[in-house]
């Protein structure tokens, strides 16, 4: 997770640049798994800072679209 986020936030080393890119080049899930972040914290910065309940029976929802985004998703 650690390495995402400084490759995120463009702190990585040119080597560390370099060998985070070739593998998430040949590597689909983790490509996925950047795009989860990046859009995560897209919609974060977009969010007002309030208290949302979310109950139980919506966790099922939830994920279901989250799956779904990941499916869906190109880098």
């Amino acid at each position: 997770m650690a390495l995402v986020t400084d490759y995120l936030e463009d702190a990585l080393d040119e080597s560390d640049l370099d060998r985070f890119e070739q593998h998430t080049r040949g590597c689909q899930p983790c490509r996925v798994y950047v795009d989860q972040i990046r859009r995560t914290i897209r919609i974060a910065a977009t969010t007002r800072d309030e208290s949302v309940e979310v109950r139980p029976a919506n966790f099922d929802a939830l994920l279901a679209e989250f799956d779904r985004l990941g499916r869906d998703s190109t880098l």
